[in-house]
């Protein structure tokens, strides 16, 4: 070993002897501690294991409303006379930018039917589908007919949008579309 190494080997147990001389000098003194208050938090668990117990409750009931849906949906799924795929596309008359005979034919602020052209509502269909009558269209939702168009032929539907950028995004898709059974 050399000296440094037996200098500090030294200095360590005197250091080791200085602590254990402390401990036990400690042992004999009385020394208070302070006691540690506990929280009582049994009110708050309970609070919440109420809470968990109504959002179970909560979710069960929207699974029964789920299934509910469900089973309405499968009934109403029963009306409907077809389902086919239909190439959609989009136009927008009310748009100040809107361009005649692409976007509209006549007063743009008119449908076919005489109606008033709504986005998010309005469809262009062929003469095959009368107007007035509903179709439910895959991702988009339910819609009405009540718009005819030169270029939408049999297989085809037209979406009234607000604006041409909106008509333009949408661009040409194909979807499943179902026709709704007509109101008497």
């Amino acid at each position: 070993m050399s000296k440094v190494e037996v200098i500090l080997t030294a200095i360590f147990l005197v250091v080791m002897l200085v602590i254990a001389i402390g401990m036990h000098q400690l042992k004999g003194l009385n020394v208070e501690v302070p006691p540690v208050e506990v929280p009582d938090y049994s009110q708050s668990l309970k609070a919440l294991e109420g809470q968990v117990d109504y959002l179970k409750q909560k979710m069960e009931e929207m699974q029964d409303r789920i299934q509910d849906i469900r089973d309405r949906l499968d009934s109403l799924l029963e009306t409907f006379d077809t389902a086919e795929s239909y190439t959609l596309t989009g136009y927008a008359p009310l748009d100040p930018k809107a361009v005649y005979g692409l976007d509209y034919i006549g007063n743009p602020s008119v449908t076919a039917s005489g109606d008033k052209p709504i986005p998010g509502q309005t469809v262009a269909a062929a003469k095959d589908i009368p107007f007035g009558t509903r179709v439910w269209i895959e991702g988009v939702g339910i819609r009405t007919v009540n718009d005819r168009g030169g270029a939408i032929k049999r297989g085809r539907l037209d979406l009234c949008m607000a604006t041409k950028e909106e008509a333009l995004q949408f661009g040409r898709q194909r979807r499943k579309v179902i026709i709704l059974k007509e109101a008497n």
